[in-house]
């Protein structure tokens, strides 16, 4: 089997300068001019150093697209700041900023097409990670951003700087990376008399063990009728299973060795905790657990005491459970690591789309739109105060948004995870055979991505 190329991500490190970037596998249309300013005449017998060439794009646009309208809007001060940013770039280089919204079902689609027929529609593209990994890149369709050409803008996130395939980088952006967790009702905890959450965080002792005897502290019949009144758990069973697996160091898909790994100890454990929570000990609430809405129907009405989540659905408890005090903290530790992750299966970055008329000077603009004096004391300050309620909450998504790790199966059309997990929770499949079933199919998946 031929060796997949790797895509690595480093944790947050020192943030460096970055220079010019440069980007391989430009067009042969003739560029937009550089001009440098006349040399005004001395007497010295030394010259003066010229000036470095400065970008003109000759009145061109460019154009940078992504699912929802990304254009800078004037309702806040980084808002307003963007927009004069605009206005300043776009005199200083000569060119016009359009911002193309596409809808998210049709955006993979329509720049592979774009890009296929030699004209991609925009010049800058934002696009989810696992549309481009491995297969976009692996097909040619992304231009490459040299390890030197990375040296020069103080706008790319740290994050972005590190992610690498094949040792080659390819995706940018300034955007927050949201994390992952678990909402925890507060009112119900002290209503049980449940230790509040962030006192074991603090303390690494929120294990998976630890989640468990909590669900199952929870989980109770209050008035004696045999029908529990309250719940540990809700969750949307193949959403939460990748969670775990991540909190536990296991793989869906080995991607440096191009195979499957759901055989794997890390991933059988993984598996066999979930369903230990599902049907032994019988702590999660769910009517079907395969509805990804579910969970966030069941939580705001009070009765269930965690939740798995994303950091952005804070916004959406704040409007369903106003009478509702909860908390978020990292999901749990697993048994085969020792300490917190935020697993995100929806991570996107800003692409060089092959065929781009102008890669170099693109990829300049954006970095130089970017480059803005912060206004907030840490990345999404503003968002997160008004997302949270409590301190630590902030600090947890703090926490979350720089360890983020990335389970890539959805690269891989066909890959039957979700059908594992519905077959093992819904079905009540043992794990072992469960897996042993979708075995073939997994390694094809990948196969038939890799192999092309």
């Amino acid at each position: 089997m031929r060796k997949m190329k790797t895509i690595s991500i480093i944790g947050l490190i020192a943030a460096m300068l970055i220079s010019l970037a440069a980007c391989t596998g430009g067009s042969n249309n003739k560029p937009p001019t550089a001009t440098s300013q006349p040399e005004t005449e001395s007497n010295s017998p030394s010259p003066e150093p010229e000036e470095q060439p400065t970008i003109n794009m000759n009145g061109e646009t460019l154009r940078f697209a992504a699912w929802g309208d990304l254009s800078p809007k004037a309702d806040s001060v980084m808002g307003e700041l963007l927009i004069a940013k605009q206005k300043e770039v776009e005199q200083k280089y000569n060119v016009k900023i359009e911002y193309v919204d596409i809808p998210y079902n049709e955006l993979k689609d329509k720049i592979t097409t774009s890009i296929l027929s030699g004209e991609p529609f925009a010049d800058i593209i934002r696009l989810e990670y696992k549309w481009v990994f491995p297969s976009m890149v692996q097909n040619g369709q992304i231009l490459e951003l040299e390890e030197s050409d990375v040296n020069e803008s103080k706008s790319l996130g740290e994050l972005y700087k590190k992610m690498s395939y094949n040792g080659k980088k390819y995706m940018f952006g300034s955007d927050y990376v949201d994390g992952s967790g678990i909402y925890y009702n507060r009112t119900l905890f002290k209503k049980l008399g449940l230790l509040d959450l962030h006192e074991m965080v603090a303390a690494k002792e929120w294990t998976w063990e630890k989640m468990n005897d909590i669900a199952k502290q929870a989980t109770q019949d209050t008035d004696g009728d045999g029908q529990n009144d309250t719940w540990g758990l809700t969750a949307y069973h193949e959403g939460f299973a990748g969670m775990l697996a991540s909190t536990n160091g296991a793989l869906i898909v080995d991607e440096e060795n191009g195979r499957e790994a759901l055989s794997d100890p890390a991933m059988i454990e993984t598996l066999g905790f979930l369903n230990k929570l599902y049907h032994e000990d019988k702590v999660v609430r769910f009517n079907d657990p395969a509805d990804w809405g579910e969970q966030r129907r069941m939580f705001p009405e009070g009765n269930v005491a965690m939740v798995p989540g994303y950091s952005w659905e804070a916004g959406e408890y704040n409007k369903t459970m106003n009478d509702i005090d909860w908390g978020y903290v990292p999901l749990p530790i697993g048994p085969q690591m020792d300490d917190y992750v935020a697993p995100n299966s929806g991570l996107v970055g800003w692409f060089l789309p092959k065929g781009s008329k102008y890669p170099k000077e693109a990829f300049h603009i954006w970095n130089e739109l970017q480059d803005i004096e912060p206004v907030e004391d840490y990345p999404n300050q503003t968002t997160f105060e008004k997302w949270f309620k409590h301190e630590e909450d902030i600090e947890t998504a703090k926490l979350v948004s720089g360890k983020f790790v990335v389970q890539n199966y959805g690269a891989y059309p066909d890959f039957p995870f979700w059908g594992l997990v519905d077959d093992i929770i819904k079905n009540r499949t043992s794990v072992s055979t469960a897996v042993e079933k979708v075995k073939q199919q997994a390694q094809a998946s990948i196969d038939a991505v890799i192999n092309k």
